[in-house]
């Protein structure tokens, strides 16, 4: 799927290197395996996540939790994680602490991005700001020191893009613009990235991520239109871990009407993309 060879033009703070503002496409995503139309209108509302097969949706303001399967019907539409009787399942207290994101791992255990403060709300200096927990709530671990970062300022891990593969957690820091990635089984930092300069560009945001099982990481960015009749911009950008490059991705074989696609998660070596939360598409990328 690699038409085109990487050019290195710029050092990363790991082992190889990253594309610099002059991105070249060097991957085609494919045309979908399969796509499917989503019954619910997630326009409104926080990107949804592709988690462990299902779609994972939430009002931002209303608290309304939407799920939708795999055939793109809505599976349940709740004001917070209810069974099939309309129960509560359970609760996870995290205080002292402040969850900023959340996510599943696919052996159904759950990893959460803190902030723990004091009775005054100010933020201790010396805590792990990922915490795992067992399906019935039970504290598992704890990894990622806060002194790894720097005190002063924006909380590092805040608004997040958290995501959990079965090998790696990963989430990404807006305020030092890296990629982390932490190990599930001993809490080990595995990767520490820097993001090139075409992802710190003046108004390209970060809006999900997704890990894949060939090495890749893969970023879907947006640029905000500032005057009336421009449009905004959408892209891909992938990271090959194995040699710190950074590459832009041309998703042009995937339907997406006005140019939206959304990077929603990965399963099976495959992306699950939303074009414009209209469709959820299956990519292969290996």
């Amino acid at each position: 799927m690699k038409d085109l060879i990487p050019i290195c033009i710029a050092l990363a703070s790991v082992p190889g290197c990253l594309l610099g503002s002059d991105a070249v496409s060097v991957e085609r995503l494919p045309v979908p395996e399969k796509t499917v139309a989503v019954s619910w209108n997630f326009g409104d509302q926080p990107t949804p996540r592709w988690q462990q097969g299902m779609l994972l949706g939430h009002g931002a303001e209303d608290g309304d939790v939407v799920v939708v399967g795999r055939g793109g019907q809505m599976k349940m539409h709740a004001k917070a994680w209810l069974d099939g009787g309309g129960r509560v399942m359970k609760y996870v207290t995290l205080n002292p602490a402040a969850a900023v994101g959340v996510a599943f791992a696919p052996d159904g255990t759950l990893w959460a991005l803190v902030r723990v403060h004091d009775d005054s709300f100010n933020e201790l200096r010396d805590y792990d700001m990922l915490r795992h927990y067992s399906a019935g709530g039970r504290l598992l671990g704890a990894a990622l020191a806060r002194g790894s970062f720097a005190y002063g300022g924006t909380y590092p891990a805040w608004s997040p893009c958290l995501t959990v593969t079965t090998d790696r957690v990963g989430f990404l820091s807006n305020r030092t613009n890296e990629w982390i990635e932490v190990s599930p089984e001993n809490g080990k930092l595995l990767l520490r990235w820097r993001l090139p300069s075409t992802l710190r560009a003046h108004r390209v945001g970060i809006d999900s991520v997704a890990m894949t099982p060939d090495e890749a990481v893969y970023f879907n960015t947006s640029k905000r239109a500032l005057r009336p009749g421009e449009k905004q911009e959408f892209g891909v950008y992938r990271l090959d871990r194995n040699t710190g490059v950074a590459s832009q991705v041309d998703f042009s074989a995937v339907p997406s009407g006005d140019g939206w696609l959304s990077i929603l998660g990965g399963e099976d070596g495959r992306l699950v993309a939303g074009e414009n939360f209209e469709r959820l598409s299956w990519i292969p990328v290996r």
